[in-house]
């Protein structure tokens, strides 16, 4: 009998994905995957599905912790407890869209990257990547390579620091609230630009890539007038009066700002694979692992760090152990459900790693 697995999704962006998983995993006889209506409750997955009938449980996630409610960790400390692993799955980290990653919940719902750390590598092995990982990594750093020197809208961006804009500030660390309290994220650059100002450094923001009115509604307009909003997507330059447009505004930015800060947004690869500094004030697989620079509170002064090369070289041998493109999706299921269910039944006196 092949391993069954059941995927639980509620939104519909996720779908598509899901449904590419399947299909592709399903014919191969590893395993049999299927996946729930978005509108089944969390209890019936484990009275109807989980006890009788599957062997895991997999979901979408993104940076492994937006989706940690209640219901959530719930339905994961139930599975737990029958033996049962519950995955979770997002895109890749190297070349984003164009593959997934995989990983399993630990008991209090953080990230198998815990138990790999101690173990994992500090040095890259980059001819052991697979190739489409090698090609996108000598891309990358030619792009970047070739954009030295060059400018955006006549700023000289050798004193630049950018602000790496996402959606919202969902993922943003409670540390870094305001009075308790989520900011919003015109709010979150205002204050960063603020930071880099003070230091006689110039703050400029590349905006994100969804051409959405949540963003150019809500957070551009109120976004600090003297900052320079950069783009390199037609659509939402056309959106967002005042914004340069730059079709190479990414490599330029990566290869002349003097450091970058992010949320946790997945540019942070590029900046990685071009040995940049980062400052990062979200959640994310990083946290903890000083794999790049994370201020407690706004009182830090945002000021240029200095790069762990061997933390960064860890964080890229996990993911190299994470990703996968969507053809050999099943196979990389299968591996981290069975890492998953080592866990699971390990030794409960020991501090054990897999």
């Amino acid at each position: 009998m092949p391993v069954r697995g059941l995927f639980f999704n509620k939104f519909d962006l996720y779908e598509d994905k899901i449904k590419k998983i399947i299909s592709n995993a399903n014919p191969k006889g590893l395993m049999k995957i299927d996946c729930l209506q978005k509108d089944c409750s969390y209890d019936s997955i484990v009275e109807n599905f989980l006890t009788p009938r599957y062997n895991f449980l997999i979901h979408r996630n993104e940076h492994g912790c937006l989706f940690k409610g209640g219901s959530l960790r719930h339905l994961t400390k139930t599975a737990h407890e029958m033996g049962k692993p519950v995955l979770n799955f997002d895109f890749g980290y190297f070349n984003h869209y164009k593959s997934f990653m995989f990983d399993f919940y630990l008991g209090d719902m953080s990230s198998s990257i815990k138990l790999d750390w101690e173990s994992l590598p500090s040095n890259v092995n980059w001819n052991c990547a697979p190739k489409y990982i090698q090609e996108y990594r000598e891309s990358c750093r030619k792009n970047v390579s070739n954009a030295v020197g060059e400018t955006i809208g006549g700023q000289d961006l050798s004193k630049c620091v950018v602000i790496w804009m996402q959606w919202n500030t969902e993922l943003l660390r409670s540390s870094l609230f305001v009075n308790g309290q989520r900011i919003p994220q015109y709010q979150w650059i205002n204050l960063i630009a603020a930071k880099i100002k003070a230091l006689g450094l110039v703050p400029v923001v590349k905006l994100n890539i969804a051409n959405h009115s949540e963003i150019y509604n809500d957070t551009v307009p109120n976004i600090d007038k003297s900052l320079m909003l950069i783009t390199n997507k037609e659509e939402v330059h056309a959106s967002n009066r005042g914004s340069i447009l730059d079709s190479n505004a990414n490599n330029k930015l990566i290869a002349n700002a003097k450091y970058h800060v992010i949320l946790c947004s997945s540019v942070s690869n590029e900046i990685v694979l071009n040995d940049k500094p980062i400052i990062a004030t979200g959640k994310s697989w990083f946290n903890g692992f000083d794999i790049f620079y994370e201020p407690k509170s706004w009182d830090d002064s945002f000021s240029e760090p200095t790069v762990n090369s061997a933390a960064r070289n860890k964080w890229v041998n996990w993911w190299l152990s994470r990703q996968v493109v969507l053809q050999k999706t099943d196979e990389k299921i299968m591996e981290i459900y069975n890492k998953a269910l080592a866990y699971l039944n390990r030794p409960t006196d020991l501090d054990w790693q897999i």
